[in-house]
């Protein structure tokens, strides 16, 4: 018996929704449809829940949607409902999260600690429950955790994931194309080594970093140099504020070197 299924094989218990079942919000909002081009989302009215319709874009959609169904249960994943058709798009429907993603947040105003740590615990119950059900998702960053009015961090974009036993290593890296990620990559991950959980880790104490300082590591550098720095065993540099409460330093300070 397979344990997990083919990306060619047709999706047959991934919910199909009736285009009717999706009404729009009675009451409208500026950001009721967010981004532009094929990779928009659209909010609208689901079972009395608001969600999120987002186009669907991703090639290896088999795997997606099986990775998806099996998440959806994890309150610290973004749920995932099914499928559907809205202005002849194909989309797949999600939970709306009201505040975006977490990176446009901290751009936006200033994150508290408490709710820092807060944000921060949740993801990590997150990712423990990512482990459980041996999948890794390959692209840990601030920007792929979404954020709810209630600042519950949902953990999002799957488009990358795998699971942990298939043999995935890295590909040969564009360094001019894929310098939104490699801030927050491993250094296995870099050199073509096996991706694992140790990768996983190294990234969310990135995204730690990220939370904390808000802002991208090593912002301003070039992709060769981030590159070059990580590979000979270099870091970002953890420099607190002194209006920082010492406990937070010294615990997220550890937290994030653990991580490493």
């Amino acid at each position: 018996m397979k344990k997990h299924l083919d990306d060619e094989k047709p999706l047959y218990y991934v919910n199909k929704i009736e285009s009717k079942d999706l009404t729009s919000p009675l009451r409208v909002k500026s950001d009721d449809k967010r981004g532009k081009g094929p990779n928009f989302i659209i909010r609208k009215i689901y079972k009395g829940l608001e969600v999120a319709c987002k186009s669907k874009t991703c090639l290896k959609t088999q795997r997606l949607f099986e990775i998806l169904v099996k998440l959806s249960e994890c309150k610290h994943i973004l749920r995932f409902y099914g499928v559907s058709i809205i202005e002849n798009n194909n989309v797949m429907v999600f939970e709306w999260a009201e505040r975006g993603n977490l990176r446009q947040l901290y751009l936006k105003k200033h994150i508290l600690w408490h709710y820092k740590v807060r944000i921060a615990l949740e993801i990590c119950r997150g990712l423990i429950f990512l482990q459980y059900a041996d999948i890794l998702h390959h692209d840990l960053k601030c920007e792929n955790i979404l954020i709810t009015e209630n600042l519950e961090p949902k953990i999002y974009n799957f488009e990358l994931a795998n699971y942990s036993d298939r043999n995935t290593t890295s590909l040969p890296i564009d360094l001019t194309a894929a310098g939104d990620i490699i801030p927050w990559l491993a250094p296995e991950k870099l050199t073509g080594s096996r991706y694992t959980t140790q990768c996983e880790i190294f990234s969310f104490g990135m995204l730690l970093w990220e939370l904390v300082f808000e802002k991208i590591p090593y912002q301003g550098w070039e992709a060769k140099k981030i590159v070059e720095h990580i590979a000979e065993g270099h870091r970002e540099r953890i420099t607190f504020e002194s209006s920082t409460p010492k406990i937070c330093q010294e615990k997220y300070k550890k937290i994030i070197n653990d991580s490493k």
